[in-house]
This record gives C-alpha cells, structure tokens and sequence, in this order.
C-alpha cells in the first residue's frame, strides 16, 4: 500500500501545491480514509493471528504469531507518514526531508541495536518504536510547512483510532466467551466496528458514503456504452472505441432531424 500512495498522492499533492487550504483539505480527506481502513485491519489481524497463521501455512509457524501481531502494531503509522512525507515533498521541501531522513534512519539503526540485546521481540518493538518516531517527523514537518496543524492531524485519527480500540477489546471479551472461527471474529469485528463509527456519525462515513454515490453514478454512466455484438449496424453518428480487446461503440451528440 505505501508503494501506491507512492504513485498516486504526490502527484495530486503537487498539482495543490501553491493552494494551501486545497492541500490540508486533501491530506485531512486522505488521513481519514487511510485510518478508517488501516486501524481496523491492523487491529483485527492482530485478533485472528493466530489461526490465520495457522490456516495458511499450517501449525509449524503458529510461533511466528506474536512476531506478526507486534508488526501489525508498527504497522499502524506506515501509511500514515507517507502522507505527510509526500505533502512536504510536494512543497517542495527535498532537502529539508533529507536532512530529517537521516536522523529517522539514524534512530531507526539505534532501535535495532538496542533491540537486538532482547533478541528478537527486541528488534520487532525497536522496529515498531522506529515507524511510530518516522510518523511523528513526518506530522510536524507538515504541521509546519503545510499548514495541516499536528492538533488537526489528532483530530483525524484519535477517533478512528478510539473506535478500533474499542472494537478490538468488545470483540475479544467476546472471543474469550464464545469459541468460533476466525471468519466469524472478522465478521463481528467489522460489525462493532461499523456500527460504533455510524452511531457516532464519524465525519469520514459521509466522506465515504459520497465516494460510494459517487462511484456508482459513474458506473451507472458506463453502463450506457453499447457493446456491438449487441447492435450488429449503427449509423452515422456513432463512434466506436476499442478497449482491451473489447470493441464498443458510443452514441455522439448528434441531434437528429
């Protein structure tokens, strides 16, 4: 996922860059709609590590659990700091995120120094300690370059962040209660979850709910292309496009006597 935020955020970062009030918009709208998704996955992975693991590469690796659960919690401010680090480089701040990456890699090369003393949990955590450092650089480099104010930033998450939390503990009092598969975890998970943003009326469900409209109002739109299977003859008027591999024709606006 980061590799595509890679590809898609700092070019439209880039096209806002002289429109600050644009730009923090977009990075509350993307920080939203990264902690909505991220948070709740982290959080239920670390639920169903266990028989996951189990369920896809057998009982030998249900040691690595604990290894995976502490990496879905470093996991958590990944994506996150790609935001920020994107807007700062869209501002234009190259050398600036330079001079700040090797202090990140310097702690990070401390972390796993220390760490490796308490073998490997140590390296994990020091690993983990390393990314949540990275995502708080990365937020106050942006509180101060593009006017997305770190309180702001809290704002965003502390909510979603709350709202899995809660999920999380709700789901696993119930799962030490009750005994059932993993899927059904995911599921009850996800309901919890769900159900405690739309009470709250959590900004990001409307932004999300538009996003949907918004997609399917487009696919209905597509949906009006004419396949020429289905009309062996068409006249004048009518333009065809070939789209991998398919040929489809769509009527032009040609108004008719």
């Amino acid at each position: 996922m980061p590799n595509i935020l890679v590809q898609v955020m700092y070019p439209v970062y880039a096209s806002v860059q002289d429109d600050d009030e644009r730009l923090v918009n977009m990075l509350g709208l993307n920080t939203r709609f990264i902690s909505s998704v991220i948070f709740p996955l982290m959080a239920v992975l670390i639920l169903v590590a266990h028989p996951l693991i189990v369920c896809l590469w057998g009982d030998a690796w249900s040691a690595c659990a604990p290894y995976f659960q502490i990496l879905c919690v470093g996991g958590l401010f990944i994506c996150l700091q790609n935001t920020n680090f994107f807007a700062v480089a869209a501002k234009g701040k190259s050398r600036l995120l330079f001079y700040w990456s090797i202090y990140k890699w310097s702690f990070l090369l401390l972390c796993l120094f220390v760490g490796m003393n308490f073998g490997i949990y140590g390296l994990l955590w020091g690993m983990t300690l390393s990314n949540f450092n990275i995502f708080m650089v990365n937020a106050l480099l942006a509180s101060r370059h593009t006017g997305y104010k770190f309180s702001m930033q809290l704002g965003d998450i502390m909510p979603l962040l709350s709202l899995a939390a809660v999920a999380f503990s709700l789901t696993y009092m119930l799962g030490n209660l009750l005994t059932c598969h993993f899927i059904v975890t995911v599921i009850v998970f996800a309901t919890i979850y769900i159900a405690l943003a739309c009470s709250f009326n959590l900004k990001v469900v409307g932004e999300i709910k538009m996003v949907i409209m918004r997609f399917l109002k487009n696919k209905k739109f597509l949906s009006h292309d004419i396949n020429l299977y289905d009309r062996p003859a068409y006249p004048a008027g009518i333009t065809q496009s070939f789209q991998s591999g398919r040929i489809s024709v769509k009527v032009s606006s040609v108004a008719y006597a």
